[in-house]
């Protein structure tokens, strides 16, 4: 008797779904055993489906705004210098559904430690390894081998915002 109870309340435990939340600055998707569920949650507390054998898991997308900073060694041709420079931006996942989704439909998650607990997250820093880094080093590179490190110097507000513009639009085409 005592032992039928004890497996009662243990299975009526295990069948309630696991507490997640989607924190600030995230949203998530439920991955089940037949893929994502269609809708994005944003920033919340909810609990997943009650499960047996397969368990739901909840996914979570970085969407926090986040400064970084790459390093160039650079070679200018018209002046047969090596010049070192460091280029400072900010780095954010637009938040349009589509985009998202491609997101996770096209990078997997990793298993990670945070203030919040262990949880799957794809995060802005892999985002910008896997899409970010490749353009900007060739943009700037193409951009800044044109120049003189004079005229770099007398035009930086002009060459910035050529640098920002040819990598918006790089970045918008690798879809």
């Amino acid at each position: 008797m005592r032992m039928s109870l004890l497996l009662a309340v243990a299975f009526s435990l295990s069948a309630c779904g696991e507490v997640v939340e989607v924190p600030p600055a995230h949203i998530g998707k439920v991955l089940t055993r037949s893929g994502y569920k269609p809708d994005n949650v944003p920033p919340s507390k909810f609990r997943l489906e009650p499960c047996m054998a397969y368990c739901d898991r909840l996914i979570l997308l970085e969407l926090a705004d986040k400064g970084m900073e790459e390093e160039f060694q650079l070679f200018m041709p018209r002046d047969q210098l090596n010049v070192s420079f460091d280029l400072r931006f900010t780095v954010a996942v637009r938040d349009d559904p589509v985009e998202i989704d491609r997101i996770f439909d096209r990078v997997p998650a990793k298993l990670a430690e945070s203030e919040y607990g262990r949880r799957w997250e794809i995060d802005v820093d892999r985002l910008y390894e896997t899409y970010g880094r490749p353009v900007i080093r060739e943009v700037v590179r193409t951009i800044m081998a044109r120049f003189t490190i004079n005229e770099v110097a007398s035009s930086r507000e002009e060459v910035n915002a050529e640098i920002t513009r040819a990598v918006i639009a790089e970045l918008a085409a690798t879809h």
